[in-house]
């Protein structure tokens, strides 16, 4: 059985994922702290920290959220057949 995530930690998993995005690439991304992520999604420290334990496994979260939509894409067809041959062919 799949266990659904609520409603809440998904807000607060998108709105971490899209401050993590923003600093990355505003910035050094060696030098964004979980703090700073903390801060620019709204959320406390507490709750980044119940599912990240460091800002290297946002990054791989981060990674994982693009791959996941660029699937959704190409399984939709949104992309067109010209893409999907760039995509496969890099």
């Amino acid at each position: 059985m799949e266990m659904r995530e609520r409603a809440d930690a998904a807000r607060n998993r998108a709105k971490v994922l899209a401050a993590a995005a923003e600093l990355f690439e505003t910035g050094d991304p060696r030098t964004v702290t979980m703090e700073d992520i903390a801060r620019t999604a709204g959320v406390g420290r507490g709750t980044l920290y119940r599912r990240y334990p460091d800002v290297a496994s946002i990054a791989a979260a981060l990674l994982d959220e693009h791959e996941r939509l660029l699937q959704d894409e190409l399984l939709r067809g949104a992309l067109g057949a010209i893409t999907l041959g760039i995509v496969v062919h890099k």
